[in-house]
């Protein structure tokens, strides 16, 4: 596909919006939104000077793409300043022993990869030279940096960047400090073994980053399973003793990030709790985001028959199809989910939107991440975060749904 497409002078993305507001590419494959090395293929076919600081969010974008992202950005911009004749031997010869041997270790290697191009073509001449490449910005875990920026809650606020500091915040480091000092404070054996085994935020990602999404105790148990599986060279367990010291360390960090993610578990308790509210009247959950986009999630309970045919001899096939009644368990556990990617969505859309003079045309986005020509990245951040504060500071969004939710109730009892 990406040779089909290297020969048009250019070539546009058809979004469509999915039930939440969601935007995303039409077309599967080479997009924006695809994998590592669909994004390391696509550039701006429209170039812009780096100009005065483009150039120090060119070595962001390298930093950020090899794995280097929890530094500040200076610390980053020294990162890639370090590294220079590497990055260099990196786009003079990719495939040679000296280059290869620092992009193939990027968390992102086809996207660091690119940043090497770009990066030798315009160490020379930083203001001046036009760039094409997209620099992202990310949200920091954003999921819960929503939830918390609803609730007001200055501990999750902190823990995902809400909060004014000089380096960024980490909250899967932050659950994992927390489950070292439980482990600390106990003679078990187990705990002992894990702390030599090293507990990381590399543990505790997974289990915080999917919370807001519905992920529970036995998914976290599971993801830390993975996580022996992937260390078992280094693991002090095999069998079922993998198992049982997987279980043990779930409910550390199950009791962990409650210390920390405080007001997200009890947005989600809330809202699971107003979707069994509205399962008991068969009621499906309907809300309007502060743009007035309309979300409906009506979640029925499905029932299946058994159908006998005839393709190539007998075979029986199951025909699904949906009732007239709500299913209470998938629409609890899916309301959590919905409703914060609907505001993450409107937070996207605004942003775009606050952008009145259009100097900003070109985006890459994904979500929560927002991408435009280096030189023009200043300005974005200060469209994010103007479009974050304004949705939440001129909306109280668990209150409108509330209220949403009620007059439905009050139509049926009528």
């Amino acid at each position: 596909m990406a040779q089909k497409y290297r020969a048009e002078e250019e070539f546009y993305y058809v979004y469509n919006c999915d039930f939440r507001g969601r935007i995303y590419t039409a077309s599967p494959g080479l997009t924006p939104q695809g994998a590592d090395f669909s994004k390391g293929l696509l550039q701006f076919k429209k170039g812009a000077a780096l100009g005065k600081r483009g150039f120090v969010w060119l070595c962001v974008q390298g930093a950020n793409t090899y794995g280097y992202d929890k530094g500040s950005f200076d610390e980053r911009v020294q990162w890639v300043s370090d590294r220079h004749r590497e990055i260099i031997d990196v786009a003079d010869d990719p495939l040679g022993s000296r280059g290869r041997s620092l992009w193939a270790n990027a968390d992102d290697p086809y996207q660091f990869l690119a940043f090497c191009f770009e990066y030798s073509e315009a160490y020379s001449n930083q203001e001046g030279f036009i760039s094409h490449l997209p620099i992202n910005m990310d949200g920091s875990c954003n999921g819960i940096q929503n939830f918390s920026a609803m609730l007001r809650d200055s501990v999750g606020g902190k823990s995902t960047n809400l909060t004014r500091t000089d380096r960024p915040n980490d909250i899967y480091q932050d659950v994992a400090n927390v489950c070292i000092r439980k482990l600390e404070h106990t003679d078990d054996t187990l705990a002992k073994q894990w702390l030599h085994f090293l507990v990381t935020r590399g543990l505790c990602k997974k289990p915080v980053m999917t919370l807001p999404y519905g992920s529970t105790q036995q998914s976290c148990r599971e993801s830390v399973e993975d996580y022996i599986l992937d260390h078992c060279s280094t693991s002090p367990w095999d069998g079922y003793e993998a198992m049982r010291a997987a279980k043990y360390m779930s409910d550390v960090i199950w009791e962990s990030i409650s210390e920390v993610v405080i007001a997200s578990r009890a947005a989600m308790g809330w809202l699971q709790k107003a979707s069994r509210t509205m399962s008991k009247e068969n009621l499906p959950i309907v809300w309007h985001t502060p743009l007035g986009f309309r979300v409906y999630q009506g979640t029925m309970k499905r029932t299946s028959q058994r159908v006998k045919t005839q393709l190539m001899g007998t075979c029986f096939l199951r025909l699904s199809t949906d009732t007239e009644e709500v299913d209470q368990y998938r629409q609890a556990n899916g309301i959590a989910p919905n409703f914060v990617h609907s505001m993450d969505a409107t937070h996207l859309m605004m942003t775009v939107l606050r952008d009145l003079s259009n100097q900003i045309q070109d985006w890459m986005m994904v979500h929560d991440s927002y991408g435009c020509h280096a030189g023009k990245v200043d300005y974005m951040r200060t469209l994010i975060q103007a479009a974050f504060y304004k949705l939440y500071s001129e909306n109280d969004v668990l209150d409108q749904l509330r209220s949403e939710l009620n007059f439905a109730l009050m139509i049926v009892s009528r």
